[in-house]
């Protein structure tokens, strides 16, 4: 009886022995995976200061061209800037533009996703902007571009015709 006890405990103990190894092993790489993450660094934009009243006009997009709309997504551009000094914010849904085109911002949509991602992105990492877009019951994923000429006012396009 000595012998099956000794064998029943040789087995539990080489299992447990490769559990701790392959645990071990897991550890170890996954150790390796975060040590070689890099900080991609700033993502562009300023969470601090204070932003004045915004608004939420989809009525009055004013100049808003699709055309220059459909440039701002193809740029790419996730530098949000400095956001500290703006005073008036407007949110245009892009279907409400006077020259809308499904097609052509499809188009672009398709065509520059990771463009859009990263803008969505840099917007998440900048709490002044996600608060906007809260405040205004703008889901991050719906924005596809943005300006901001550092003149006090910032435009977020959308597209929330999902």
């Amino acid at each position: 009886m000595n012998d099956a006890v000794n064998g029943v405990t040789n087995t539990v103990d080489g299992t447990v022995n490769t559990l701790n190894d392959t645990l071990d092993s897991t550890v170890e790489g996954v150790n390796s995976t975060v040590d070689g993450v890099t900080n991609s660094g700033d993502v562009g934009g300023d969470a601090s200061g204070s932003v004045g009243d915004v608004s939420n006009t989809v009525g009055d997009v004013g100049n808003a061209d699709l055309s220059n709309i459909l440039s701002m997504i193809e740029a790419g551009n996730t530098d949000i800037g400095d956001i500290s000094g703006v005073s008036d914010v407007q949110v245009i849904d892009v279907a409400d533009v006077a020259n809308f085109d499904a097609n052509a911002l499809n188009d672009a949509l398709n065509g520059n996703a990771s463009n859009i991602t990263a803008l969505q992105d840099a917007i998440n990492g900048n709490e002044a902007l996600t608060g906007i877009l809260s405040d205004n019951a703008v889901d991050v994923s719906d924005v596809i571009a943005l300006s901001n000429n550092q003149d006090g006012s910032l435009v977020i396009y959308t597209n929330s015709q999902d």
